[in-house]
């Protein structure tokens, strides 16, 4: 008896040991639900307090190089923004200024960003659009070797006679 009492004694201790454990998780996940929601109150109040800075009804000179670093930042956002309407008028511009006869010159026109590639590329060397393979007249057009149809690219038999196409 002596024995199933020691057990008992054990298992009643793990069972408490880990009702603990998950109210002690549980508890941990509140204090973190709590934290996170004090964290977003704290970003609309200062949205609110910068806005009411640029709006000048706000002055605090404590805040004067947060809201200065603000403004940098904002700054830097419009300067990259506007590189960016830049770069895409330069491609749009170098895009119309290649004529088509040019481009099937030298192979095909990306459908990515317009620029010519050569005949075989698989990738724009310009903006990295995979590109379709082309098939050539003489792989489209297939021709059973038994009675002479032509065949559908990708049929593997004729459609006339029932060989086998090769």
């Amino acid at each position: 008896m002596a024995l199933f009492d020691k057990i008992n004694t054990i298992a009643k201790n793990v069972g408490e040991k880990t009702g603990d454990a998950i109210e002690i998780t549980k508890l941990n996940a509140k204090i973190s639900g709590e934290k996170s929601a004090i964290a977003d109150l704290y970003k609309q109040l200062g949205e609110k307090v910068y806005e009411k800075y640029a709006a000048g009804a706000y002055q605090d000179a404590d805040m004067t190089e947060l809201f200065a670093a603000v403004d940098a930042h904002k700054a830097n956002i419009a300067e990259a923004e506007d590189k960016i309407k830049a770069i895409k008028a330069e491609n749009e511009a170098r895009t119309q200024a290649v004529p088509q006869e040019q481009a099937a010159a030298v192979g095909a026109v990306c459908p990515g960003c317009g620029a010519a590639v050569a005949d075989g590329v698989k990738f724009c060397n310009q903006c990295g659009t995979k590109l379709e393979a082309a098939v050539s007249e003489a792989e489209a057009k297939k021709f059973c070797t038994n009675c002479g149809a032509e065949a559908a690219c990708g049929v593997k038999f004729c459609s006339q006679c029932g060989s086998k196409i090769e």
